[in-house]
């Protein structure tokens, strides 16, 4: 017993995070503070598969798509660590594709890939079979209750994509994507 407490009080030090702090922050869905390089580093070091996920499934949560591509790496030890880095690589890959596509007007119609219960997964499956209307440079898709727009801006010298959710003509949010 002593000799984990020694540990988690190590790994606190090192890494700023304890398996405690993890825990609560995932309790209570505060997913900013499980997606940071303290909780990365920390599965990386104690090469944990499923804390991996946790961070990976954070950074779904607040939109940090592209921080999956180290934890894609990361997940090839377990069954469920593939899984897990297969469906991460498919929201990565659709989200580049999407870019690709509205930035550079690259055909991506014949690029069909597995659905997620990721937002963007939607809409790219929505743009591929072309069911969107574009108007002055914005793509509306009508998807279930909900209407989306994705718009391009240039901020700083970087195309992103903008995707916007309403419900009842009321914007809900605003995503951005690079």
């Amino acid at each position: 017993m002593r000799k984990i407490l020694i540990l988690m009080i190590f790994n606190s030090f090192l890494f700023g995070i304890s398996i405690d702090d993890i825990r609560q922050y995932s309790d209570k869905k505060q997913y900013n503070k499980l997606c940071t390089n303290a909780v990365f580093d920390l599965a990386n070091k104690n090469k944990d598969e499923g804390l991996m996920s946790v961070y990976a499934d954070a950074c779904l949560q607040t939109d940090w798509v592209n921080k999956l591509s180290a934890a894609i790496i990361f997940l090839r030890q377990t069954k469920e660590g593939r899984q897990n880095a297969v469906y991460y690589s498919t929201i990565l890959y659709k989200k580049k594709l999407l870019y690709l596509s509205m930035i550079d007007g690259i055909d991506i119609s014949d690029m069909t890939l597995p659905k997620t219960n990721y937002i963007l997964s939607d809409i790219y499956d929505a743009y591929v079979l072309k069911k969107y209307e574009l108007k002055d440079g914005v793509y509306y898709f009508n998807l279930g209750a909900n209407t989306y727009t994705v718009s391009i801006i240039n901020e700083n010298g970087y195309d992103k994509l903008i995707l916007k959710s309403y419900l009842n003509n009321k914007l809900i949010y605003t995503k951005s994507y690079w």
